[in-house]
């Protein structure tokens, strides 16, 4: 019923087509009757999409039998019967219920209004036969049933008046067309009467699966897809189907199966892959930012991309909304503040400055309100909140506290982030002010880097989201041996990373992301205890050397010494530092030095802090490569690292704290080196070839032994049939999983794992809610 409109003057149009499109013509000589189930079954089967309602569904669709057109008869009688009844056909308390009254249930035409004509009582029943072959077999039948095609008047021996009983399939009974018509919306008006105290209907739902080989639904840090203010195209960041093609804009038309690459934007014309697409007002343009520095337009219908501005400074976390009058406004979330251009490029307005002295450290998700004279957007503080500014003005107000990244939908209503939920409130869009209370919203959907929700909301009512991790995939800890022999942890399955062992062996420190920001947790191996350790935007744990606390990356992104003993003490070890990520390393036996990864724009470089006297951190090793993964040796003279410097990623070792006499320990590639307690092992990973162990004798010089590898990356167990192509995800495309993956326990005989299902990184489900501004409105009704 949510695709069946009627307009005003009382045309009656049924909306989305978008499975009828995606149905081939049936050249390969097969009836009419069966064609359109092969083409159906075959291409839905091929991309992973989930089609179909509960309570219209046929029973031999219910069951995952093949299905053909007299499904849609059925589909048809369900509608009707609900119409003309006021109530479904079909009722229970899940979709599992409902799809038992399906398969078992009678349906009761005693529902149907008493005053209905017989024979429109009979093409409700002629519709809804359960034995298919009983069934009307095309909605052309009840055409031809209403124009009285399967009547006769005169039999021999019948009264004048007498209508021969014809078979089940052929019993609906001519009824002239405009009196159906008249019932019919009779009882539409009737229901829709009835149902205004009611739930609105439900949104029509679809599931968008891509083969995870094929598509990378990430855009690290920021949002990965945008729906087209019509709701019929959907773009996405992600690997063409051509692995080769790079990770570029993708585009699908919700009523077709293909999916085709914008032009330029996964090619080394313009380099740079593509982050945070949004569309145009009229849908004709995909505006992205690139990691190199652009803003940049690209026209649907073909054409390199344009280049709006270059030389932005911290673009990949760039944002933008693209309102009428053809003005863009973005945000680039590293202190630029609020910025306008012309649609068409040009100079560059500041709208609004990031106030420092008032604890804003940026602006972000930037949403330009209908007419585009108010543009909404979030301020990055302590406490976040969206405020609003009045472009020709300049004034600027709050509008909601504690909120992020706004979305104004149609209805009325603003959507907004808070603490990982979605929420919604009436908002009035003239004076841009927030009306009533606001509401949680049901929706569960997945929050990336820095808790942007992977949603976009189009003007027609459709909302196209990716669902959280979790619903993806489940991760557990576990001890594997040299031999690849694993043994499963009791504890639950969560969204682990980055498993760290204290000092003592007996508890791990542990990040969890559950498609929200991530908090580090404590799992106490003894008790078979899970204790979070922090509240708030925490990752990438690491012990102290006395086994009291736990150094984090905080959401600020500084290092962060945080007491595991629940006093709330913590401690700042290294301030944020501007355009530039720092990632713990690892700290010498005697706890006065810490090694840290500084990740920016010109390069990752290994630094360290000295806690000797005043803390103090200075560069270790600066170079043109890229370093990872600073181990000191527990006798505290040499430094383990990844570099690749060769080409590849390596492991090397080099002298502190002078950073000579540097030795190659791998040849054929090495990352994520972690140091046995006793000194003598050094284990190291290599992408798809698994877990290796370097003998070592630690002296003035190091003399490394053989590698030996250990056990296979995804050899059949438990072992790491996700965990290797978590450590090495996408290094290929750019980048290095620069955490700790693994641990090595006291006596270095095993190793704790995380074991996983799947992979984080990837998520392979789009969901597309059509219709889903009437679940908004039932949750926080607008006047």
């Amino acid at each position: 019923p949510a695709n069946v409109k009627v307009k005003t003057d009382g045309t009656v149009k049924v909306l989305d087509f978008g499975l009828a499109k995606a149905v081939s013509s049936d050249t390969s000589g097969n009836s009419s009757t069966t064609s359109a189930t092969m083409a159906v079954t075959t291409s839905v089967t091929k991309v992973g999409m989930v089609v179909g309602t509960a309570a219209y569904m046929a029973p031999e669709q219910a069951k995952g039998k093949p299905v053909d057109q007299r499904a849609d008869v059925w589909a048809f009688g369900a509608v009707l019967y609900e119409m003309l009844a006021g109530k479904k056909p079909f009722v229970g308390d899940d979709a599992s219920d409902i799809l038992a009254a399906v398969l078992r249930a009678e349906v009761d035409l005693d529902e149907l209004p008493g005053d209905l004509p017989a024979r429109a009582r009979q093409v409700v029943s002629g519709c809804l036969q359960r034995d298919r072959a009983q069934r009307l077999h095309h909605v052309g039948d009840v055409r031809l049933a209403l124009e009285g095609a399967f009547e006769t008047t005169a039999a021999p021996g019948a009264d004048a008046g007498e209508v021969v009983p014809l078979r089940v399939w052929q019993r609906p009974m001519a009824l002239a067309g405009g009196a159906l018509i008249l019932t019919i919306a009779t009882g539409l008006g009737v229901w829709g009467v009835a149902r205004t105290d009611r739930e609105a209907a439900p949104a029509a739902r679809l599931s968008v699966v891509v083969p995870r080989q094929a598509v990378e639904m990430r855009s690290m840090p920021g949002l990965s897809l945008a729906l087209s203010p019509d709701g019929t195209q959907l773009v996405y960041v992600g690997l063409s189907e051509e692995s080769s093609g790079g990770v570029g804009l993708n585009v699908r038309e919700l009523g077709e199966l293909a999916v085709r690459r914008l032009v330029g934007t996964g090619s080394s014309v313009f380099p740079g892959q593509p982050r945070q697409p949004f569309f145009s007002p009229d849908g004709l343009w995909v505006g992205f930012f690139t990691g190199e520095g652009a803003l940049r337009k690209v026209a649907l219908d073909g054409g390199n991309p344009v280049t709006l501005v270059d030389g932005l400074d911290g673009s990949q976390w760039g944002r933008g909304s693209w309102g009428e009058g053809d003005t863009i406004v973005f945000t680039t979330q590293r202190g630029g503040g609020l910025q306008r251009v012309a649609a068409d490029g040009g100079a560059v307005d500041l709208l609004a400055e990031v106030n420092r002295e008032a604890g804003e450290t940026g602006h972000g998700g930037p949403h330009l309100l209908p007419g585009a004279r108010v543009v909404l957007f979030h301020v990055i503080s302590d406490v976040p909140r969206i405020d609003s500014l009045v472009l020709a003005t300049g004034e600027r107000n709050t509008v909601i506290e504690d909120a992020t990244e706004p979305f104004y939908a149609a209805s009325g209503h603003l959507v907004f982030q808070r603490d990982g939920a979605l929420m919604a409130v009436r908002f009035d869009v003239d004076r841009a002010e927030a009306v009533g209370p606001e509401a949680p919203l049901a929706e569960r959907v997945r929050l990336d880097q820095p808790g942007v929700p992977q949603l976009s909301l189009s003007s027609s009512g459709t909302l196209a989201y990716i669902p959280p991790l979790t619903d993806a995939f489940a991760d557990g800890l576990m001890w594997v041996d040299e031999q690849g022999n694993a043994e499963m942890l009791g504890a639950p399955s969560r969204g682990y990373r980055f498993p760290h062992l204290s000092p003592d062996g007996r508890r791990v420190a542990v990040e969890i992301r559950e498609g929200g920001a991530p908090q580090v947790y404590v799992y106490d191996l003894t008790r078979d205890v899970l204790t979070p350790l922090t509240q708030a935007d925490a990752g990438l744990p690491v012990w102290t050397q006395d086994g009291e606390r736990v150094v984090v990356v905080d959401g600020d992104g500084g290092l962060l010494s945080v007491r595991v003993d629940a006093s709330d003490e913590s401690e700042l070890l290294v301030a944020a530092m501007p355009e530039a990520n720092l990632i713990p390393g690892s700290w010498t036996a005697d706890g006065r030095r810490f090694s840290y990864v500084v990740q920016s724009r010109s390069g990752e470089d290994i630094w360290v802090l000295s806690l000797t006297g005043e803390s103090e951190s200075a560069p270790f090793l600066s170079s043109p490569y890229r370093e990872y993964n600073p181990a000191f040796s527990p006798d505290g003279n040499w430094l383990a690292y990844a570099s690749d410097e060769s080409g590849q990623f390596e492991v090397y070792v080099r002298r502190y704290p002078e950073g000579t006499d540097r030795v190659a320990v791998t040849q054929g590639g090495g990352l994520n080196p972690v140091w046995s307690r006793d000194g003598r092992k050094l284990f190291y990973v290599r992408r798809g070839d698994g877990v290796f162990v370097v003998p070592v004798t630690l002296g003035s010089a190091p003399v490394f032994g053989e590698s030996n590898r250990l056990f296979l990356s995804g050899s059949g167990s438990l072992l790491l049939d996700r965990s290797i192509p978590k450590v090495f995800y996408g290094e290929s495309r750019g980048f290095v999983n620069y955490g700790q993956v693994y641990d090595v326990s006291a006596d270095g005989e095993r190793l704790l794992m995380v074991h996983q299902v799947e992979d984080p990184l990837l998520s392979s489900e789009i969901v597309i809610a059509q219709n889903w501004l009437e679940e908004l409105k039932a949750r926080v009704p607008v006047p």
